[in-house]
């Protein structure tokens, strides 16, 4: 379970900004907290945020920067040239040769995490990761500056000194030494590296590349039954949707990871064949028969997208992943939306630890649809700096029984063009 990312200097953002599942001591919508089993019983964390902003101000910067710090700490090792991927804030004279930073803090079991580091586009600068079991101090693992590693003395001393020895030979000044030890299946790190590898990042792609996707998690039966259900609530004209598909993957259990990341393009999609249940009825509405109709060519955009939000979503409930999301409600109806978030907060569906950050511009989920610490807003200044601000915090609470969807389309809670505003005196919201 991720609690909190943070990064400064990176794309559109110069500032350090930090992404929180740290809830504020509210008292509504208690369901949409979670507290995990094995880490004091006591702490909760948020399952869900929501980020709005104004185009162009920063919340697809913002998945590019969880993209990058994935990517990098997956290929370092493997492709040392992909720290030429990481692009500094370039708007600002005092940001260009200095490093960019990112750090993550994560739950495993009983113990916390904090993993990060600094880098330019030529080397790595600092590294770090530190743990602490709950209700203890917390302790390193390691810490890097540049090329001066120190060790914790019992860790590699447990490791029989192979962390010295065949680790750091390996850890240049392009490469992370946690990408290393997980190459090299470092007991401890293999489970650090794949906490972290559990946050997925999904861009609102082409309707062919995402379906893919989600037709090869539907048709695992761990995770079609959970589609249905959603689907089922769903209203949306048919009675279920089946799939004829291959038998490699028609008589298997387990979700072939291989092949899930090969299906990204047009011709994958051709292995699938989804199709609806529809009714037939004659002249006085007696049901009749019931009709296939193909998924891609009969369905509306909006029914495709729903479909593909929902095998995303199931498959990071079913595995307890983060689930990044840009766009996720584009091309359909508010209320199916609506059903959406209501459902990933249940605790009869998601009770195990999944979680989503997803931007979107639908301002129904500002109407007391979610906890008034899961809103989040990304603005840009006259500099071009942009800056990720949590809604209601100490400093700024916002009262429960505000108007929060009349006040945000107002321009009263940030997440909007200042520029329009000031272009435009008389106008009382961006809709008008």
């Amino acid at each position: 379970m991720v609690l909190k990312f943070s990064f400064s200097n990176v794309f559109s953002f110069k500032g350090k900004q930090e992404i929180s599942f740290e809830p504020e001591p509210l008292k509504e919508l208690t369901e949409h907290l979670f507290t995990p089993n094995n880490y004091g019983q006591t702490e909760k964390f948020l399952k869900a945020l929501v980020v709005y902003g104004h185009n162009s101000h920063g919340k697809s910067n913002l998945l590019k920067t969880f993209e990058f710090f994935l990517s990098f700490i997956k290929n370092s090792f493997k492709e040392p040239k992909s720290l030429m991927d990481l692009e500094p804030f370039v708007l600002n004279t005092s940001t260009l040769n200095q490093p960019s930073y990112f750090e993550i803090v994560f739950i495993i079991g009983d113990t916390k995490y904090r993993y990060g580091f600094e880098a330019t586009t030529q080397k790595i600068l600092s590294e770090w990761l530190y743990y602490a079991p709950f209700a203890t101090k917390e302790s390193n693992l390691f810490m890097r500056a540049e090329q001066e590693f120190r060790i914790s003395k019992l860790w590699n001393r447990e490791s029989g000194s192979k962390i010295e020895t065949q680790a750091l030979p390996f850890a240049i000044p392009t490469v992370l030494l946690l990408t290393v030890l997980a190459a090299q299946q470092n007991e401890k790190i293999s489970k650090i590296s794949e906490a972290i590898n559990s946050i997925v990042v999904f861009r609102d792609l082409p309707n062919l590349e995402l379906l893919a996707r989600a037709s090869s998690i539907f048709s695992n039966e761990a995770y079609a039954m959970l589609v249905q259900n959603f689907i089922d609530d769903a209203d949306l004209g048919f009675r279920t949707i089946f799939d004829k598909i291959e038998k490699k993957l028609a008589t298997s259990n387990k979700l072939d990871e291989g092949f899930l990341k090969n299906i990204l393009y047009e011709k994958s999609v051709a292995k699938f064949e989804l199709f609806t249940y529809h009714k037939i009825y004659d002249e006085f509405y007696n049901e009749k028969k019931i009709v296939e109709f193909d998924f891609l060519k009969k369905e509306s955009e909006g029914t495709i997208k729903f479909f593909i939000v929902v095998c995303l979503l199931v498959l990071a409930i079913k595995n307890n992943l983060l689930l990044v999301m840009d766009e996720l409600d584009s091309k359909f109806h508010s209320d199916l939306l609506n059903l959406i978030i209501m459902k990933f907060h249940s605790q009869s569906i998601n009770n195990s630890g999944a979680q989503l950050i997803f931007t979107s511009h639908n301002t129904v989920l500002l109407d007391k649809k979610l906890r008034r610490d899961q809103i989040l807003f990304v603005e840009k200044n006259e500099y071009g700096e942009s800056s990720v601000k949590p809604m209601h915090t100490k400093k700024n609470p916002i009262r429960i029984d505000a108007s929060i969807e009349k006040d945000y389309r107002k321009g009263k809670l940030g997440g909007v063009s200042k520029k329009i505003r000031n272009n435009n005196p008389n106008q009382t919201s961006l809709f008008d």
